[in-house]
């Protein structure tokens, strides 16, 4: 596989990942322990590949000033992710289904999905000025 085509499938998952973490807030709102212990698990999962492939993208980058805006972006992301992924460990139990109802009750939701919307905003705007011939179609 060349290169190009291995950046735009990065592109592509990215775009496919950022659809899926939106789709998301009604499932960080049920309020059933194990579906939101699933739901932890695909938010790890996800963030995983975000990571591999937001690596590769920036990696790419012939411009200095944008690989240091994407990774600032990436790295604004995923200390975000971080803190939602841990804050159940060290504050509030020992599970994220044990941290479900502080989550939802102090509008954790609503301030991931904002975060995440102005990640995946500047995200696009950034993958938007690469080559045309390295975006997805």
């Amino acid at each position: 596989m060349d290169f190009g085509t291995e950046l735009k499938g990065c592109v592509c998952r990215i775009n496919n990942c950022a659809i899926e973490l939106f789709s998301m807030k009604e499932d960080l709102e049920i309020e059933d322990e194990d579906s939101w212990d699933l739901v932890g698990r695909d938010l790890r999962l996800k963030a995983t590949f975000l990571y591999i492939d937001l690596s590769r993208v920036i990696s790419s980058c012939e411009s200095d000033e944008r690989k240091k805006m994407l990774t600032g972006l990436a790295n604004k992301f995923f200390y975000f992710m971080d803190e939602v992924m841990t804050a159940s460990f060290h504050l509030f139990g020992q599970t994220w289904a044990q941290s479900m109802p502080y989550f939802i009750a102090n509008s954790h939701v609503e301030s991931y999905i904002h975060k995440l919307s102005g990640f995946m905003y500047a995200l696009d705007y950034q993958i938007s000025q690469m080559p045309q011939h390295l975006k997805s179609t």
